[in-house]
């Protein structure tokens, strides 16, 4: 049994984990890191945080997260997991584990699992999503025909639900203003299908993000873009083109990062316009693009829908989140509402987070206006 613990066989003992952080405890995670793992996700949320605990115990402990460090911490506690338990798994053949493990579940896995990039500057914890204001936009014919631009508050829960567009296939274009959220909120949606709370008219939720062809030749396949290995995407086509794809939710996040030669020809441009050829026709699409680099889609979008960002009270959560202690927090609230300029740009959740890492970095106190935000994004931007 002193072997390292594989992925699958986590994601099953999680399930019998009913006191998961009695669990983090004994495994040897910090009060810090159990408090983490509690914060990245919602009361409802238990079965991902028993992933993402066992995960992060993985990681952790790297070549000594083995099954007999697993029996030994929970020799006492043998509810959770016993010697027996264990060599069952151990018995199992891989390929039985491996063909009951569909891409869904792999993929439910991965949305549980997967941290935000700890060398990312600013630290925007994708775990840690806040309500942003989104609208959805609106095109209404008024007198002699002229057609005005209105734009109608809308939950995030309800972006599939259009009376009249019911039985059409849906492409949703998202705008938003960079670090508006929009990337935060695609993988918030990713989690809260993995989680079972949201959206589970769809059997599968592929997100993929756009940037990382940005440099790379344009992809041709519905399998060169699949996140995961060559040994699952076999059967990975199987589930996406079952029923010409109904049932799946693409999730293309960064429409403007693509070169202008991906999105006249690629496999993107072929989901979003249900090119017949990849037996996608009854699929879902959700694009995300900065304003002004995404004019093509207007006309291929059954919904368009902006994000806006924050409203004041999530400007204060964030505060809260990344202030050393709360009279800091409340002191830095203050000054932002004593500067109407910079607490509007604070509505925007980049601006938010530069605005206020920037103030609580030791030895360099408030920024006093908001020239100086604008100088610091430049200064990180240039860095990176």
């Amino acid at each position: 049994m002193d072997r390292l613990c594989s992925d699958d066989h986590l994601v099953i003992i999680a399930e019998g984990l009913a006191e998961w952080e009695m669990a983090a405890y004994i495994l040897g995670l910090s009060e810090a890191e159990v408090e983490e793992i509690d914060k990245s996700y919602t009361s409802t949320d238990i079965p991902l945080k028993r992933i993402k605990m066992l995960m992060k115990w993985k990681n952790k402990y790297k070549e000594d997260a083995t099954y007999q460090r697993l029996v030994t911490a929970f020799s006492f506690l043998e509810r959770y997991v016993t010697v027996e338990h264990v060599c069952k798994l151990l018995t199992t053949p891989s390929t039985e584990v491996t063909r009951t493990s569909s891409f869904a579940d792999h993929l439910k896995r991965w949305y549980a699992s997967t941290d935000p990039d700890p060398t990312s500057w600013p630290p925007i914890d994708r775990g840690k999503f806040r309500k942003l204001a989104i609208v959805k936009i609106e095109h209404i014919v008024v007198n002699a025909g002229t057609i005005v631009k209105k734009k109608v508050p809308v939950d995030l829960d309800n972006i599939f639900v259009d009376e009249q567009e019911l039985k059409k296939r849906k492409t949703i274009l998202i705008e938003g203003a960079p670090g508006s959220g929009k990337s935060t909120l695609l993988w918030y949606m990713c989690q809260k299908w993995a989680s079972g709370e949201m959206f589970q008219e769809f059997g599968l939720v592929i997100y993929i993000e756009l940037r990382e062809y940005s440099t790379t030749q344009s992809p041709r396949s519905v399998a060169e873009i699949l996140p995961c290995n060559s040994k699952t995407k076999e059967r990975a086509l199987d589930e996406i083109k079952a029923d010409d794809g109904k049932g799946v939710l693409f999730l293309l996040d960064g429409w403007d990062e693509l070169p202008q030669k991906s999105q006249n020809d690629s496999i993107f441009k072929d989901i979003i316009t249900s090119s017949p050829k990849h037996s996608l026709l009854h699929s879902t699409v959700v694009v995300t693009s900065r304003y002004g680099s995404s004019d093509e889609l207007h006309s291929l979008a059954t919904s368009r829908l902006e994000t806006l960002g924050f409203a004041d009270q999530e400007v204060k959560e964030c505060i809260m989140d990344i202030a050393s202690n709360e009279e800091a927090a409340h002191a830095l609230m203050e000054a932002l509402e004593s500067r109407p300029s910079l607490l509007s740009s604070c509505h925007l959740p980049l601006n938010a987070i530069i605005t206020i890492s920037k103030t609580f970095t030791p030895n360099n106190g408030f920024i006093h206006l908001f020239s100086s935000m604008l100088e610091s994004l430049l200064f990180t931007l240039l860095k990176l």
